[in-house]
């Protein structure tokens, strides 16, 4: 039988941080992408409480966790997963992040050394510095509408992402994304302000870096695999949301790095 996923908060500087947690063992931190929430992880939740104690956040301003006072930059965005860590009693841990969480979890690894054992970076926002202005410039608000055609736009950029939803996802995918959206693009500033290639060769952590051939990010992860002292390029078949595509097989490649020894060739 599975283990039951836990759900609480924590207190951060960006307010409460609402969690799911599950299992026991090494400590593995999951961060989802904009504009979604720690349940995008259940998958992994489910399949490796038996070897891991996961916790899956809400970063501040999605889910179920407060929008943080005033616009996050990543090293805030660090520092608030940094405190609900230590608020749970956790001093050393694996970290996985996905999309907007893979640029956390990056910071996280410069800005908290200490913390991060190892990392997964799945699908972490790269590319040149033209591609990189061109999504600050995109990082605008949407408006919300008074016939309601936000709610049609959510949809649509959910229907455009490479991985097809199924229709149950869908759905809790508009409503996450609807929830945060008046404040979304302060998270998509964040991740673009970021300097990636910058950060990748303070890394200590032994590091993955895992995308869906699909995926926006998979042309520029091998070069940017190479800006890191130990780190590791896997691009594999799917899109956007591996998690979701093939879960076991998703479960098989995080678990396989986590535990391998350290000097495995």
């Amino acid at each position: 039988m599975d283990d039951p996923i836990e759900r609480g908060y924590v207190t951060a500087p960006s307010g409460l941080v609402h969690y799911r947690a599950a299992g026991r063992g090494p400590v593995l931190l999951l961060l989802h992408q904009t504009a979604t929430s720690g349940r995008s992880w259940e998958p992994l939740l489910r399949r490796l409480a038996h070897r891991f104690r996961l916790i899956a956040l809400d970063t501040p301003g999605f889910g179920l966790s407060d929008p943080p006072p005033t616009p996050y930059q990543m090293p805030e965005y660090a520092a608030a997963v940094a405190a609900a860590l230590a608020a749970l009693g956790v001093t050393r841990c694996h970290v996985l992040g996905h999309h907007t969480g893979a640029a956390i979890a990056l910071q996280l690894a410069v800005d908290f050394p200490a913390l991060v054992e190892r990392l997964v970076l799945h699908a972490c926002p790269t590319g040149s510095e033209a591609f990189r202005q061109a999504k600050l410039a995109e990082a605008v608000p949407v408006p919300l509408q008074e016939d309601g055609s936000h709610i049609d736009w959510v949809r649509q950029r959910l229907l455009s992402y490479t991985t097809p939803l199924p229709p149950d996802e869908l759905h809790a995918l508009i409503v996450e994304y609807l929830i945060a959206l008046p404040r979304a693009f302060e998270a998509h500033r964040a991740v673009w302000t970021q300097r990636a290639e910058l950060l990748a060769p303070r890394v200590r952590a032994p590091t993955l870096l895992l995308t869906g051939e699909a995926d926006l990010f998979a042309a520029d992860q091998d070069a940017f695999a190479q800006r890191f002292p130990t780190a590791r390029s896997r691009i594999v078949p799917g899109g956007r949301f591996l998690q979701l595509e093939d879960p076991d097989r998703y479960t098989a490649l995080i678990a396989s790095f986590l535990e391998e020894p350290l000097h495995a060739g």
